[in-house]
């Protein structure tokens, strides 16, 4: 009899996202979810996430916490209300000396970035593009509901 086996697929390289929020508690879970599930559609890399919060008062930060223990590669760094550039800033340093990883990549938590382009993303680097960027504003481009 052939025994299964509950081992976690292991990756060669690793992508971090960064994503800061700020009163985001109606997206955060549609967008942490929404990120997570397209990790079967990438081969090359370990999805990993950084969500940058600066103390929002809406609760995004307890619901973060909640979703962490559904999501082990979750992570969640709070800070004070400086600025976009700030959070970005301090998501990428933690996610460098955490998951030291191959690539990085940055959303908004707002759905103005669709996750379901990450496999895109992630396989464009993967065939020598060292910088990929998104925008809504080409053609075809559009702002996803969750």
């Amino acid at each position: 009899m052939k025994q299964l086996s509950s081992q976690k697929k292991e990756f060669a390289l690793k992508a971090s996202i960064v994503l800061p929020t700020y009163n985001e508690a109606e997206n955060i879970e549609s967008i942490t979810k929404a990120v997570f599930d397209v990790q079967p559609k990438i081969a090359t890399h370990e999805l990993y996430m950084v969500i940058v919060d600066d103390n929002s008062p809406d609760g995004t930060q307890e619901i973060v916490k909640r979703l962490m223990v559904q999501f082990p590669n979750l992570r969640l760094i709070t800070g004070n209300k400086i600025g976009l550039g700030d959070a970005y800033k301090r998501g990428i340093e933690f996610a460098m000396k955490t998951f030291k990883p191959d690539l990085l990549l940055q959303m908004d938590a707002d759905g103005q970035h669709n996750p379901n382009h990450i496999p895109e993303f992630i396989n464009l680097a993967n065939t020598g593009f060292s910088l990929v960027i998104g925008s809504r504003f080409i053609d075809g481009g559009e702002t996803p509901d969750f």
